[in-house]
């Protein structure tokens, strides 16, 4: 079953087009990357399907029905969760404050504890922490309680916009390590990520854009062995 499909999309800022006629999906349940330079138009693309950047052609699916149009928070509600580039956190509430806002586009009440307790059982850390301002948290901590947030509304298609961008080692095998097992939950995932190997060594299939036209696409282990994928993004 497919859970997202883009067919034809691109997407402008004014007169600026970010991406020109890109076609991509994602099968349910798996993990899908997107690579590219800086200025690419992965995160564009991303923003395009939770509604936060304008489609000026084609259209977004997800589980059969189109998304162009729909308000971000519908989108949300949907099941169609964004974890942004930068992590995008209240920096000044606590990190139960920032999880509790994520489940919000739920519109209810009931089942917050029992969710609450599936993120911590996720991040344990983040239950030790769970009254600290996320700003007080490190850089790992931080990406955690923003994957957490956006698990908080139950996603059944998860978009990560550089989950590892700017974490230690450490700290970025632990992530690596809860995209892994989000997948094993059975929910879709789409990976931007300018770490390459991480990205193609999680995901089963790869797209790479340029200038934001899709360049290359196929399974992620024939990506990682292709010469020109190597040389660009791989350092070899």
């Amino acid at each position: 079953m497919t859970s997202l499909e883009i067919r034809g999309v691109s997407v402008a800022y004014d007169e600026l087009v970010a991406v020109r006629n890109v076609s991509l999906s994602a099968e349910a349940g798996s993990c899908v990357c997107i690579l590219g330079a800086n200025g690419a138009g992965k995160s564009s693309l991303l923003k395009s399907i939770v509604g936060l950047a304008r489609i000026v052609e084609g259209e977004i699916f997800f589980e059969g029905k189109s998304l162009k149009g729909v308000e971000p928070y519908e989108v949300a509600a949907r099941g169609v969760m964004l974890c942004p580039e930068g992590r995008r956190l209240f920096p000044d509430l606590s990190v139960l404050e920032n999880l509790k806002i994520g489940g919000h586009c739920m519109r209810r009440h009931r089942g917050t504890a029992s969710d609450l307790e599936r993120i911590f059982a996720i991040f344990p850390r983040l239950q030790e922490r769970r009254h600290q301002p996320a700003g007080s948290l490190s850089g790992g901590e931080q990406q955690m309680c923003a994957i957490g947030r956006a698990l908080m509304s139950r996603p059944r298609l998860l978009l990560l916009d550089e989950p590892s961008l700017g974490l230690a080692p450490k700290a970025i095998a632990d992530v690596a390590a809860v995209i892994r097992q989000i997948r094993q939950s059975g929910i879709t995932v789409v990976l931007v990520e300018q770490n390459a190997r991480l990205a193609l060594r999680l995901s089963e299939f790869a797209f790479v854009l340029k200038s934001g036209e899709l360049v290359r696409e196929g399974p992620a282990a024939v990506l990682a062995n292709d010469p020109e994928v190597a040389a660009a993004y791989l350092g070899g």
